[in-house]
């Protein structure tokens, strides 16, 4: 990337990274022993609403798991963060509780989309995402601080084979430039770097969106539930209730309801032969004739 642009980082997709949170500004102490930190992965490009609901929407359809989630964490090898203080509350966040005042943290992370997986055109180009963290301090609805790197998500080490193009592509137009145009000053670029450094982002009101696919409806609810609480592995992915509310604390859930079990629904992902992708199919009845409908 040129010298006056963000800095893009290349990620390999369902490959962990690590991710340290450590507290830089010493002018700055949380007065809180503990916060929350919300790791996310968003659209770089900014989205209505309505338009991010239908890429997540569009993503999810041609997953193989309903479980698939877009952010992944690591729970068992993270470092400085006790138990139970991380939560995946959303599919593209997680949540992680811990103590600044202590030292740096650490956890793995992983993205399982490609930056070519929200469209359905093929030989688009890839979009750009972000890492973004939203970190609050306890009793505080506004994070004190929000930092994002922009990434592009890659298959089958796409993102080694990407860094090295990108390296010979800047070597050749540098040089070009340089016979053609000796007196002008050469394009500056980014030089490469073994760690990528989160950029802090002014706006700290905006609320992000928060992807969970709704089984009984499929629906996508986009206001996050982010109290933690402890999780077990044999449980890793938590549920979210359809109706969220942003009050108080942090982003607050409603209070749960039991959903109606009257209809015994079932969801199925269908393909034929000369498809690439499956098809969501909800049936309102677990029965032959419902299917054939």
């Amino acid at each position: 990337q040129k010298i006056d642009e963000d800095r893009i980082t290349y990620l390999n997709k369902s490959q962990y990274y690590g991710l340290t949170l450590e507290n830089i500004n010493t002018e700055r102490i949380p007065k809180s022993a503990t916060v929350k930190s919300i790791i996310m992965l968003v659209f770089r490009d900014h989205k209505s609403p309505e338009d991010e609901r239908k890429a997540f929407e569009f993503w999810h359809s041609r997953q193989h798991s309903y479980k698939q989630r877009l952010l992944d964490i690591d729970i068992k090898n993270s470092q400085g963060i006790g138990p139970g203080s991380i939560e995946e509350r959303a599919f593209n966040a997680v949540v992680i509780k811990w103590n600044p005042r202590e030292g740096q943290v650490k956890v793995n992370i992983a993205a399982n989309c490609l930056s070519t997986d929200f469209s359905n055109q093929k030989g688009v180009k890839g979009i750009s995402l972000h890492v973004q963290i939203d970190t609050f301090e306890e009793n505080h609805s506004v994070p004190i601080h929000r930092g994002y790197c922009q990434i592009k998500v890659f298959c089958d080490k796409g993102a080694e084979r990407k860094t090295r193009d990108e390296e010979r592509r800047k070597t050749a137009k540098n040089k070009a430039e340089n016979y053609s145009h000796r007196n002008k000053q050469p394009e500056l670029y980014h030089s490469q770097c073994e760690r990528s450094l989160f950029y802090s982002m002014v706006d700290l009101q905006t609320v992000p969106a928060f992807f969970s696919p709704a089984l009984d409806h499929l629906e996508y609810s986009y206001k996050p539930r982010l109290e933690a609480s402890p999780i077990h592995e044999e449980d890793r992915i938590s549920s979210i209730s359809d109706e969220e509310r942003f009050d108080g604390e942090f982003y607050q859930p409603s209070k749960r309801v039991c959903r109606s079990t009257k209809e015994s629904k079932v969801l199925l992902y269908v393909k034929e032969k000369q498809d690439t992708a499956f098809t969501a199919l909800m049936l309102k009845q677990p029965t032959v004739q419902s299917l054939l409908q």
